[in-house]
């Protein structure tokens, strides 16, 4: 075990020989008091427990190495924790930098980032440790600290890491100002100023810290922000603490160093910044135009307040709110919310509800237009096709969003049968056996219909689905189509399940399974054509053979094509070898 500090580094020298208190006949041991965890369910001596000092030697000396090098950085006991280093492992000395720095004991960051050097530490998650360190010496208002690590840590040429160190320092910059460390702030700006990061701003509109120093009262530091040129800040942040502060004259400063006084009327709206967008307003900002495109770009957020608001000046015309709510129905944070928020309103027309009604892909809100509005048949159809369309297994979101939207539109009287076919058809093709099952049984489904997902879902990989949709309806065609499908794809397993149908004489006649023969050779598949001739003992006509030799390409399906003759031919059972 490492060497413990001395006892001057924690506390006064306990003496050598020290007396033993016995515990008193009328007070029981107890449990000293906090902070001292490790003593937890320690029974002492009531004398030892009115001796911190005493407690704390204790805490120590029942410390790991781990904790006890913690303690060293958080109480700046340098000399120990020099001691302790060699004995801990990678995370306990970037978890040290983490505490050293956050109590701004600089003595202890230098002996740690010193050995994090010097074992090349290079996990991902010791650099987020290092990136806490840096916010929390810049919160603390510790420069020095600050300082060095900022020369120390360094990203390298790795790309992630230098966009994370930006981030970094501009969210130190952030912290310093709203802890009012104005030498950290000035300090930040400079380093932002001179540090290259290709890509990455630190004192862009990204960067919270003049917002942060209002926030914290710090008016000297609001004004060292303000008055630097060449910073944009977050200025839509610092104009919402102003008015939040109740500075007016602070926030229309803000206002006059705004590059984008109407997007910064647009972003107020949009997050729902009502105080400050209503402040903005009565000091005359109410251009109509300007409030209806804040109205539209705000229906795609979350602010039901904030178009109330809107909706109040009586400055949102029916273009913009028909472009709003076409929006909401679209791409709304909150669709089902917004949607319904604007419809209580009574101002979308029909022919606006009909358009944002074709391009919704959220069953959710097309049941409650349906419910709520009049909708017309060719925007179900329109609706419908399209939901047809997105039934994909390669896209689950998507196929998803069409089954919900099919299983909620195919009641409909409007949708005609072949719609409702080519659904059916598609949804065998693609998988979607809840789907199948449920426009199975609508009467718009026919018997031709039926076949045609038969068929179709012959291409998929298992044979569950094509074979739930085989009864003694499905007529040879459409068996031989499937055949013709599942052979293309080299799908064997639904090969081996028709050729069994083809067997079945009395439900497919033979000339269907030699039709399978010639369109088996015609792809340059073997493996088909040996299912086939492995089906049964019936014989092959010759003119069949002859032109399933013709068909084929491949010299590997030429030869088990000469075979079946040559075997047929020297057969004194096969009908025509006689």
């Amino acid at each position: 075990m490492s060497k413990r500090p001395s006892s001057t580094c924690i506390s006064r020298q306990i003496p050598t020989k020290r007396p033993r208190f016995g515990p008193s006949r009328d007070q029981p041991n107890e449990p000293p008091p906090s902070p001292y965890p490790r003593l937890k369910g320690a029974h002492l001596p009531p004398k030892i427990r009115a001796l911190p000092h005493i407690l704390q030697q204790i805490d120590v000396f029942l410390m790991t190495d781990d904790e006890a090098a913690i303690e060293a950085a958080r109480t700046g006991l340098a000399e120990w924790l020099d001691d302790l280093i060699p004995e801990v492992d990678d995370r306990t000395v970037t978890n040290a930098i983490l505490e050293a720095s956050t109590h701004g004991h600089i003595a202890c960051v230098e002996v740690l980032t010193d050995e994090y050097e010097d074992r090349g530490i290079t996990a991902y998650t010791s650099w987020e440790t290092l990136q806490e360190a840096i916010e929390a010496a810049a919160a603390n208002g510790h420069l020095e600290v600050l300082n060095h690590l900022l020369s120390t840590v360094c990203p390298g040429s790795d790309t992630l890491r230098k966009a994370e160190l930006c981030g970094t320092t501009r969210g130190a910059l952030g912290v310093a100002a709203e802890g009012g460390h104005l030498d950290v702030v000035k300090f930040m700006v400079e380093y932002a100023k001179v540090t290259d990061y290709p890509g990455h701003e630190m004192l862009g509109s990204e960067c919270s810290a003049l917002a942060r120093a209002i926030s914290g009262g710090h008016k000297v530091v609001v004004e060292y922000l303000l008055n630097l040129e060449g910073c944009s800040w977050d200025f839509r942040a610092a104009f919402v603490a102003a008015v939040d502060a109740g500075d007016k004259a602070l926030a229309d400063r803000i206002y006059v160093q705004t590059p984008e006084k109407d997007e910064l009327f647009i972003m107020l709206s949009c997050r729902g910044n009502l105080d400050a967008l209503k402040y903005l307003y009565e000091t005359g900002h109410n251009d109509a135009k300007l409030i209806g495109q804040a109205f539209v770009k705000t229906t795609n957020w979350e602010g039901n307040d904030t178009l109330e608001f809107l909706l109040g000046t009586g400055r949102v015309s029916s273009e913009a709110f028909e472009k709003g709510f076409e929006t909401a129905v679209e791409s709304a944070w909150d669709r089902v919310n917004m949607v319904q928020f604007l419809l209580d309103k009574k101002r979308a027309s029909a022919k606006a509800i009909n358009k944002a009604f074709v391009v919704v892909q959220d069953s959710d809100i097309l049941k409650m237009l349906l419910e709520r509005e009049l909708i017309w048949d060719e925007s179900i159809r329109a609706v419908f096709e399209q939901a047809t369309g997105n039934l994909s297994e390669y896209d689950s979101r998507r196929g998803q969003s069409g089954v919900r939207i099919i299983k909620l539109l195919h009641v409909k009287d409007c949708i005609p049968s072949n719609m409702i076919g080519k659904a059916f058809v598609v949804a065998a093709e693609k998988g979607q056996s809840d789907l199948v099952a449920l426009l199975r049984r609508d009467g718009r489904i026919s018997a031709r219909m039926v076949g045609a997902a038969f068929a179709g879902s012959a291409t998929r990989k298992k044979s569950d689905m094509v074979m739930s949709l085989y009864d003694t309806t499905i007529s040879p065609d459409a068996i031989l189509a499937a055949f013709s499908n599942a052979a293309a794809q080299e799908r064997l397993r639904n090969v081996k399940k028709l050729v069994k149908l083809f067997s079945d004489h009395d439900l497919v006649p033979q000339e269907f399974k030699h039709k399978a023969f010639v369109i088996a050779a015609r792809l340059q598949y073997d493996t088909p054509l040996q299912i086939l001739c492995e089906s049964g003992p019936d014989y092959w006509p010759l003119t069949i053979l002859k032109e399933a030799l013709a068909a084929s390409r491949e010299d590997e399906v030429k030869n088990l094509i000469r075979k079946v003759i040559c075997d047929q031919l020297y057969d004194p059972k096969c009908p025509w070898a006689r």
